[in-house]
């Protein structure tokens, strides 16, 4: 009998027992799924990362990417498509014809050029290196490149092409890209300005295109206010 009755007091302890077990197997079981879910999906981010890190070494894609990029930006900044710029615009010259990514109509009949340049290719090498003397060679290929952008983008001469324009904007895609190119190369900007180049990135580039969304909204807030000075006046001489 008080054997019965040890057995009887100690059942609900089994029974805890083992829906405790049942738990801890359920629990483990759980983790291991969620463990494979997880690897999967890192190795499923990684060929992801992978396959656009090999599409944008790819000339053509890079660009793209910086061009849907820089058009991001202008919309971002509330700019209107076709009315306050226009992208992928041809001028013809003496020396050809030649595109801009994005030309940016300012008042008074002003243009701001914007050209979007892409370091894919050096900076994915720089970024991918773990040898220190690896990256200071690659880190100097990396400022070479923004370098002959630079030269190029000058040798344009865009405001040859465009009213009341004297210089133009080379728009680096990536903060990261930008800041690798300019380090370790405190007169990399000033040279580039020489040129009538200015170097820019998003992190710089959306608050210039915020102040131009302001000046161009106060323009045509002036040009309304002068519309109905002009309609009031008009009204008034018939009165």
């Amino acid at each position: 009998l008080h054997q019965t009755h040890i057995e009887t007091m100690l059942k609900p302890v089994e029974e805890t027992i083992r829906r405790l077990d049942k738990h801890v197997e359920d629990s483990n079981l759980s983790r291991t799924r969620a463990e494979a879910l997880l690897d999967d999906q890192v190795k499923r981010l990684a060929g992801a990362s992978e396959s656009l890190t090999n599409a944008l070494r790819k000339p053509v894609v890079r660009g793209s990417w910086g061009e849907m990029t820089l058009e991001n930006a202008l919309e971002n900044a509330g700019l209107e498509a076709e009315i306050d710029f226009i992208l992928q615009h041809y001028t013809d010259g003496e020396d050809g014809r030649k595109r801009t990514d994005a030309i940016i109509n300012l008042p008074k009949g002003r243009k701001l050029i914007i050209d979007s340049k892409n370091l894919m290719e050096s900076y994915i090498a720089l970024a991918n290196t773990e040898d220190d003397g690896q990256r200071s060679v690659l880190a100097d290929i990396h400022s070479r490149s923004l370098r002959t952008h630079i030269k190029a983008l000058s040798a344009k001469e865009y405001w040859r092409r465009y009213e009341g324009l004297d210089c133009v904007i080379l728009f680096i895609p990536h903060d990261g890209m930008y800041h690798a190119a300019i380090q370790d190369e405190a007169e990399l900007i000033r040279e580039a300005s020489d040129k009538r180049v200015f170097i820019s990135n998003p992190m710089t580039l959306i608050p210039l295109l915020k102040a131009i969304r302001y000046v161009l909204d106060q323009e045509r807030l002036n040009k309304s206010a002068e519309e109905i000075s002009r309609v009031g006046a008009e009204l008034y001489v018939e009165v």
